[in-house]
């Protein structure tokens, strides 16, 4: 039987036999972690029992067995519009036959960050039309959720990059003047970037 299994440095791989599944296994505690991202780092989970749980996954660790489920989320449980769709639980019990399941798993989801992708507007949608008075970067997770905000707007003095974390909601502004010669534009925003570390965080 296939099992996905974290291995000593958190790497994930299938392997193609394990001698017995979630035997003598009981709930170690929690982790926080969306559908999503557990889809991406271990595959696509088991169904439930129909009841209190939705999704499983059974790992294989270093220190045994583990299975990850959500708990008393869904419309089995709760009544058919009262639930949490299994694609927005974020809280996930783990069970084991010691803690130390626990810290494997979270060490795989580490090791194995969630992909982010972006997408790029301007005002111009072909290239070699003298560039772009404002560029628009927006970055969003695997689940399309929108992360960040990055909008970059030109002058004859230099630009502005405003960068709005959608977690929080806040913006924070980092306004470059061009000095001197003029530069090309993208080595002025690696430059601004790298002296006011607007981007720091993405």
């Amino acid at each position: 039987m296939e099992i996905k299994t974290i291995y000593g440095d958190g790497n994930v791989a299938t392997c193609h036999s394990v001698p017995s599944l979630a035997i003598g296994t009981y709930g170690q505690g929690a982790i926080s972690c969306r559908y999503r991202h557990l889809v991406q780092v271990f595959g696509e989970p088991k169904e439930g029992d129909g009841y209190k749980t939705q999704a499983e996954w059974t790992v294989l660790t270093p220190n045994g067995i583990a299975t990850i489920y959500d708990w008393k989320e869904g419309d089995c449980y709760h009544g058919e519009g009262n639930g949490t769709p299994v694609e927005d639980v974020t809280e996930w019990h783990v069970g084991g036959p010691n803690p130390k399941v626990i810290e494997w798993i979270e060490k795989a989801i580490t090791k194995n960050p969630m992909k982010l992708y972006a997408t790029v507007a301007s005002e111009r949608a072909t290239k070699g039309q003298g560039g772009n008075d404002y560029l628009k970067i927006v970055i969003k997770d695997e689940m399309k959720t929108t992360k960040a905000i990055i909008d970059v707007t030109n002058d004859e003095f230099g630009f502005v990059i405003d960068y709005t974390d959608c977690h929080t909601g806040e913006t924070n502004r980092l306004k470059e003047e061009l000095k001197g010669k003029k530069q090309k534009g993208n080595e002025a925003l690696l430059e601004a970037a790298d002296n006011g570390r607007a981007l720091g965080n993405l």
